[in-house]
């Protein structure tokens, strides 16, 4: 954990601190000539041993509690150790060695500062990027926006609502929000509660407006709005991630992120393929980051066939099924991943028919219907409990 955190040189640090504090508190135990303090020190080596093992199979020092917990046992150990040495050299009697003290203090300093400058970029996207709940919170938000927020789907006597909580993502301010919607919150009246404007509850407590939703009234605005705030926060994990480039899931985040400004594009071409262009991007940066994941392997997959729609290129097609059926491969169990597979085969060889080529639409649609059939198979296993019956043929490979 820590090499890949802090780097080779950070690693050495930590193993070099820990491992000089086993060697050199062995020593001083059996140093002791006062068997009280020998046994206190016993007591607080043991705990510093017990928590070293533990960290070989598990992240112990990802906890910052658990983390300094151990480095106040080895305080308190390096303290009563030197109690009980029974002195302690005056400063004067330090021999001067010339100019190599200062020069090795001046390397170790500097192989400090480059692995706590290693840690510090870590550290630093840890607070800034959101963390799972958030993410998908925003996920959400942008989703509602881009797919349930449209003008020609609108109906103004049931108009989209979204939780106020979730809204507040995109829009920190309540103008900004009221330039588009109205906000309802729960009023108790009677037995019940009714859903009321905000301006007719102007003492709304907190627990009310956690519970208020957002109404849509204009959706054009709405989408105009939601595609400014989207873009924004792209922007924003963007230069989070240039700091720390290596998390796998920040830049999945951004690819989703990218994804719904596509389909808030509002007929802009120019938005939508530079939205289009920037999802595809992201998603192959998040397969490159973690190329085991089927979900990244997905996505990537939809991100491709998007790009193929974009100019009517059948090469990212053919390069989208290919990463389809290696998600299959990563995850041959979840049936989600299949039906994703089959989905597309079957638009594939509907585009070959549509083309003339009926033996390769014949053959993809072949291949679609193992994986829909593998698909229900492995629904029905989950469902039963483990029993489903005799596999399907598809079963039996990729």
């Amino acid at each position: 954990q820590v090499l890949c955190e802090t780097g080779l040189l950070g690693a050495l640090l930590f193993c070099g601190f820990w491992g000089y504090v086993g060697v050199w508190g062995a020593r001083r135990i059996r140093a002791t000539a006062s068997s009280a303090d020998r046994w206190l020190l016993c007591g607080l080596y043991a705990g510093i041993v017990a928590f070293l093992v533990h960290s070989l199979v598990d992240f112990n020092f990802y906890n910052p509690s658990l983390a300094t917990l151990a480095f106040l046992l080895t305080g308190c150990f390096f303290a009563l150790a030197g109690r009980a040495s029974g002195h302690e050299a005056p400063a004067k009697t330090v021999p001067r060695t010339g100019f190599f003290h200062p020069a090795a203090a001046i390397v170790l300093l500097s192989v400090a500062a480059i692995g706590a400058g290693a840690g510090y970029r870590l550290w630093a996207n840890e607070i800034t990027a959101p963390d799972e709940r958030k993410a998908g919170d925003w996920i959400g938000a942008a989703t509602f926006f881009a797919q349930h927020v449209h003008p020609t789907r609108f109906n103004p006597q049931d108009p989209p609502a979204i939780r106020l909580e979730a809204a507040a993502l995109l829009f920190e301010y309540r103008d900004a929000m009221e330039e588009f919607g109205v906000i309802r919150v729960p009023v108790p009246v009677g037995e019940g509660t009714v859903m009321r404007l905000l301006s007719h509850a102007p003492d709304a407590t907190a627990e009310q407006l956690r519970q208020g939703v957002l109404e849509i009234t204009n959706p054009d605005i709405a989408r105009v709005r939601a595609r400014a705030a989207i873009q924004d926060e792209a922007v924003r994990l963007e230069a989070i991630d240039s700091a720390f480039p290596y998390d796998p899931e920040l830049a999945a985040h951004i690819h989703v992120l990218y994804d719904r400004l596509r389909l808030l594009a509002n007929g802009d071409e120019s938005v939508r393929r530079e939205a289009t262009l920037q999802s595809l991007q992201w998603a192959e940066e998040a397969v490159e980051r973690s190329p085991r994941q089927a979900w990244f392997r997905t996505s990537y997959a939809e991100a491709l066939w998007h790009r193929g729609n974009l100019d009517g290129d059948q090469s990212y097609f053919e390069q989208g099924l290919e990463q389809y059926q290696k998600a299959t491969e990563l995850s041959p169990i979840y049936p989600g991943i299949w039906r994703a597979y089959a989905g597309a085969l079957r638009e594939f060889a509907r585009a070959h028919q549509e083309h003339g080529v009926a033996e390769e639409a014949r053959r993809l649609t072949a291949r679609a219907e193992e994986a829909e059939e593998r698909a229900a198979y492995l629904q029905r296993f989950r469902e039963n409990g483990g029993v489903a019956g005799p596999a399907p043929m598809a079963e039996l490979g990729p």
